[in-house]
């Protein structure tokens, strides 16, 4: 969701008009996935995630 509101205007159009929303989020949606498609084909590694504190606590033990 935030790659989708940092790459669009997608906050700017929250709830105005639910079609012509509707219609923003579509495109918006498949450039997301297209851009996610083609960092998978040319192998680029995903941006890490942050590791919880329980999560971490469990790998040092």
């Amino acid at each position: 969701m935030a790659q989708a509101v940092q790459g669009s205007e997608l906050r700017r159009y929250r709830y105005r008009d639910l079609a012509k929303t509707h219609l923003w989020h579509v495109p918006a949606a498949m450039a997301v996935n297209l851009v996610r498609i083609a960092n998978w084909l040319m192998g680029e590694p995903l941006a890490q995630t942050r590791t919880s504190r329980f999560a971490a606590s469990a790998d040092s033990a």
